[in-house]
């Protein structure tokens, strides 16, 4: 008796199902004073529960069905079937099938993969059927399971950080699932920051997607700021990852040649002023690439100067922009005047370029002095007194745009000669046209003589000498003239008859020379041929007094001429005047007529 109620005990030949203990086959059915004991088939429930409310994409699950009925000792027996469906026309199968048996009144459907997110939400349903006696009647229960997308995680790793200028870079990101979550993904990720070669987005393989940058990226950027981004997918979430790239100019290599090419080594020559030219060529060295897109500053120093101040100014300016011509990357410092003469000069070509180091190329080019010819032009035969030219002309020898400058020595020699030592000259400046010009002022006494002519070279020419030139200077030519005191004159008058020689208007007065000297005859003749006498003979002395220079006088006394065709007509009397010359002066003569005419 408990509070008040009998409780009877009887005894039932045949197994009880609600509040039975079964005991050899004997069921002890416990009735309670307040109403008749319950018969099968009994009542159940049937409830599903999940091993996971928050559930993501891949995280394992199990669903658990449990089966009771409130009338009944023992636990039912039988089997639950499972039916699983979600979106998408999704329909699951329990780890180990979707019909379970029961055991202590439960049953388990298991999804050790775990289920989509792209199925969610996802209903389990569970059927409880009694398969072993029929003492339980059948019950329905489900739940409806939501599955969220599963977490990613993303690493974006560079191939090479930093890296130079050109050199071909990877990035890879790495998409992993993060715990509880699994599964394959199937998404794909994105790259931005740089531009790949192939497919952006790109799928993602095995965990990996690449992006391949071959042409590298630029110095001038740096740095690079990249980004991976995995797109989400209908199971998976989305993640980004980051990386910095940094990237250091490419050490370039900078080649110089000239033109003309003739170069031993790095020493190269070529004529002074003839044109000339620098070429500076450019390449990347590995692990970069590219072509260099700025410019190349050159330097052309003389020897022995060292500042960039003192360098000579290409054609153009000395900073040069390089052609990019993909291979052969280039810029030219040309001087088309070529350059003065030197022992050399140090070329040097820099790059200035933000995606590449500055490197440079050297080289020695060598400009000696120019040769040069010289010559004298003919200077004919000279008069002794008579002032001269004597002209040499300099030519360079492949000077191009250069001509020589400076002096000439130019002299005139001999034994008769007026100058020192021999000779006479000074050093005379060389002019535009290549010439320069000696004036042998006063000229050279009677006698041979050699012109010599030497260039004193300057800072690009060197020095050359002429061939003499031999010339001849004579005597000077003179002039005789006659003059009388009185013509006509009167039969029986003194006459007095003055000659006088003169030399060239160039040798006239000469220093040099001085005036003619020697003797002058006079010959005078009448119609008969009868000659007639100075006084004091017909041989006269020139005078080269104070007062007068290269005069002869004859005196005809009163009494000497006469005129014999009187008193009608007149005489007429030849007067031969013949200047026998000296060594400085040439003979000459002159003819003048007297005429004698009567008496008044």
């Amino acid at each position: 008796m408990t509070n008040g109620t009998r409780t009877f005990v009887r005894l039932l030949t045949r197994t009880a199902a609600v509040g039975a203990i079964a005991v050899s086959g004997v069921a002890v059915v416990l009735q309670t004073s307040a109403g008749a004991a319950p018969k099968p088939p009994f009542a159940t429930t049937t409830t599903v529960k999940t091993s996971s409310k928050t559930l993501v994409t891949g995280q394992a699950v199990t669903f658990t069905a449990t089966v009771k009925s409130l009338h009944s000792v023992p636990t039912p027996g039988g089997t639950v079937v499972f039916t699983v469906t979600g979106a998408g026309s999704f329909v699951g199968t329990c780890d180990g099938g979707n019909t379970v048996a029961l055991s202590g009144g439960t049953a388990q459907c298991a999804f050790g993969g775990g289920l989509l997110a792209a199925s969610s939400p996802v209903n389990v349903s569970a059927t409880y059927t009694d398969t072993s006696d029929a003492n339980y009647t059948g019950s329905q229960g489900s739940y409806s399971q939501t599955v969220s997308p599963g977490e990613t995680s993303t690493q974006l790793t560079s191939s090479s950080n930093p890296s130079v200028t050109g050199q071909s870079v990877t990035f890879n990101a790495a998409v992993s699932v993060q715990s509880p979550a699994s599964g394959s993904l199937t998404g794909s990720v994105t790259f931005s920051g740089v531009t790949c070669d192939g497919q952006n987005p790109a799928p993602v393989s095995g965990g990996t997607a690449s992006c391949v940058v071959s042409g590298g990226l630029q110095a001038s950027g740096s740095p690079d700021h990249v980004t991976a981004t995995y797109g989400s997918d209908p199971n998976f979430a989305g993640s980004t990852g980051k990386v910095t790239q940094v990237v250091s100019p490419d050490a370039a290599t900078v080649v110089l040649s000239a033109t003309p090419n003739n170069c031993n080594g790095n020493v190269c020559t070529a004529a002074a002023g003839s044109p000339v030219s620098f070429t500076g060529t450019v390449t990347s060295n590995a692990p970069g690439s590219g072509t260099p897109t700025g410019s190349l500053v050159f330097s052309v120093l003389p020897a022995g100067m060292t500042k960039a101040k003192q360098s000579l100014t290409c054609d153009g300016g000395n900073t040069i922009a390089l052609s990019g011509t993909p291979g052969n990357d280039t810029a030219t410092c040309a001087f088309a005047g070529g350059l003065p003469a030197d022992v050399y000069y140090t070329v040097t070509a820099t790059l200035s370029d933000p995606n590449y180091t500055g490197s440079s190329g050297s080289l020695l080019e060598s400009t000696g002095r120019l040769g040069t010819n010289t010559t004298i032009s003919k200077v004919g035969d000279q008069d002794a007194g008579e002032t001269f030219p004597v002209t040499a002309t300099v030519t360079g020898i492949n000077g191009g745009s250069l001509s020589p400058t400076g002096q000439v020595e130019i002299s005139v020699c001999g034994a008769n000669s007026n100058g020192g030592n021999g000779c006479q000259g000074t050093p005379e400046p060389l002019q535009a046209d290549g010439t320069a010009t000696l004036m042998v002022d006063g000229g050279e006494f009677p006698g041979y003589y050699y012109a010599y002519a030497q260039y004193l070279g300057d800072q690009n020419f060197q020095q050359s000498t002429a061939t003499r030139k031999q010339l001849h200077v004579g005597v000077s030519p003179t002039t005789t003239t006659v003059v009388s005191s009185e013509n006509p004159s009167v039969d029986g008058d003194p006459v007095n008859l003055t000659a006088t020689v003169t030399g060239s208007a160039d040798s006239a007065g000469s220093t040099l020379l001085g005036p003619p000297s020697g003797t002058v005859t006079f010959t005078i003749t009448d119609p008969s041929n009868n000659t007639y006498t100075c006084s004091g003979g017909n041989v006269i002395t020139l005078d080269n007094g104070p007062l007068d220079e290269g005069v002869a006088q004859c005196f005809l006394p009163a009494g000497t001429l006469h005129d014999p065709n009187g008193p009608s007509g007149s005489t007429d009397y030849t007067v031969n005047v013949s200047y026998v010359g000296d060594s400085n002066y040439h003979s000459s003569q002159d003819n003048y007529t007297q005429v004698v005419v009567p008496a008044a």
